[in-house]
């Protein structure tokens, strides 16, 4: 038999307003990217996080 565990994290939604040139720039990257816009800006968080911590 397979033991399957889920892990559940709390995720909260947060809004930002971007300027509107941004916000399409972010759209194209997301659609070049293939990916969403919400996890194009998380990655780029978390890319400037890591950065930091050098």
């Amino acid at each position: 038999m397979n033991n399957i565990i889920i892990i559940m994290t709390e995720k909260k939604k947060t809004n930002v307003d971007l300027p509107t040139d941004l916000k399409k720039k972010l759209k194209m990257l997301a659609i070049e990217e293939d990916t969403t816009m919400n996890s194009l800006i998380i990655g780029m968080i978390q890319e400037g996080f890591s950065k930091r911590e050098v």
